[in-house]
């Protein structure tokens, strides 16, 4: 209310839920992860980002395709091609790269001796 009283205007973001069974990524990663939601985020009613939540019954993670890089404070180490991003609890990490015309994000806790080579393997299965 105090918003449209001083007539200043919000945009806001859509988070809109989509069928599991038409995402056009693996249903099952390396470490026991499994898709259980899909998700596309709107803003103004175009398709910009898509949003895939997958668990391993007890972890989250999620996984963004976009057209537009993420953009992710603080300092990054490089894996290979990708860029790592710790968050400040140690546990969670922030890996962003891109391939083509598609930018992708993938947020988790993975345990760190074990990061390149589930980020490798999440790369081939995307494929």
């Amino acid at each position: 209310e105090i918003l449209k009283d001083k007539g200043v205007m919000t945009e806001e973001i859509k988070l809109r839920e989509e069928n599991i069974q038409k995402a056009n990524v693996p249903l099952e990663l390396p470490l026991g992860y499994s898709l259980i939601r899909y998700y596309t985020i709107l803003d103004k009613d175009e398709k910009v980002v898509r949003y895939f939540k997958y668990t391993d019954g007890l972890n989250d993670m999620s996984f963004f395709k976009g057209f537009m890089p993420f953009r992710i404070p603080g300092k990054y180490i490089e894996i290979g091609q990708f860029r790592v991003f710790y968050d400040s609890n140690i546990l969670w990490k922030s890996v962003a790269w891109n391939k083509e015309n598609n930018f992708y994000l993938l947020i988790g806790d993975f345990p760190t001796n074990f990061l390149e080579a589930f980020i490798t393997a999440f790369v081939k299965i995307l494929k």
